[in-house]
């Protein structure tokens, strides 16, 4: 909830500060470190375990919205520090949702995943209409404090994280592939080639569609602000999102 307050105001608030174009050149740099955490996420989790890497994640985001937090009270806005942190901030979380997914997995099963999920899903839509609800009317007069709320409820995440979850998964060890006893090798296997490939342009397909589907909002709220905004009118493109 305390992340959904800040985050979908970040456009607006880039847009102000350097403007829509860099704003939109910002995001696309995002959306790239975005794809290169989910790739490191997937398979550092798979290395080290969901809880370090959740932690670990949790830990560095907190310090990115603290870094923010400080740099936005200054009078003079820093755009480097900003857009660094935020690009940090980005790269843990994308490198933290395959550890969250796999958590869930790992200590459920198919009679009870189901209702897993339906709880998270209708607890994550009721956090993120709440956060974006009161980010919007507070966000422009008191983005200073919401980053630092952000940031002190990320070290309560990993400090809850590392006392109360359990890691039960253990990384697999490689396997070596012997040689049949007649001293030949694997047998050529062409559908399970063709499998591999098909669910290699299934990932791609769903990475690209991801990407889309969490960018679009960012240019949307661009094109809000940037052509719907009438100045007769006393609202701002935070209430305007909200709206």
């Amino acid at each position: 909830m305390t992340s959904t307050m800040v985050m979908p105001y970040t456009v607006v608030y880039f847009s102000e500060k350097i403007g829509l174009s860099l704003t939109t050149t910002m995001i696309f740099i995002i959306g790239i470190i975005s794809i290169i955490g989910y790739l490191i996420g997937g398979r550092f989790t798979d290395r080290f375990g969901r809880k370090k890497i959740i932690v670990i994640s949790e830990i560095i985001s907190g310090i990115g919205f603290l870094i923010v937090s400080y740099f936005d009270s200054l009078h003079y806005f820093y755009a480097i520090p900003i857009l660094v942190a935020f690009c940090l901030i980005y790269f843990v979380e994308s490198a933290a949702n395959p550890a969250y997914s796999a958590i869930i997995i790992d200590v459920s099963n198919e009679s009870d995943r189901k209702v897993i999920y339906t709880y998270f899903m209708w607890s994550s839509s009721v956090a993120f209409a709440m956060g974006s609800l009161l980010g919007g009317f507070l966000f422009e007069d008191y983005s200073v404090w919401l980053f630092l709320t952000v940031g002190i409820t990320s070290f309560i995440s990993s400090i809850c994280t590392y006392l109360f979850i359990k890691e039960i998964y253990t990384p697999e060890t490689s396997i070596s592939i012997e040689n049949n006893n007649n001293g030949q090798g694997s047998k050529f296997n062409l559908f399970g080639i063709f499998a591999s490939w098909t669910f290699v342009f299934l990932c791609i397909g769903e990475l690209l569609l991801n990407i889309l589907k969490e960018q679009f909002p960012n240019y949307l709220s661009i094109r809000i602000v940037s052509k719907y905004l009438v100045d007769d009118i006393n609202i701002s493109g935070y209430e305007i999102l909200v709206i």
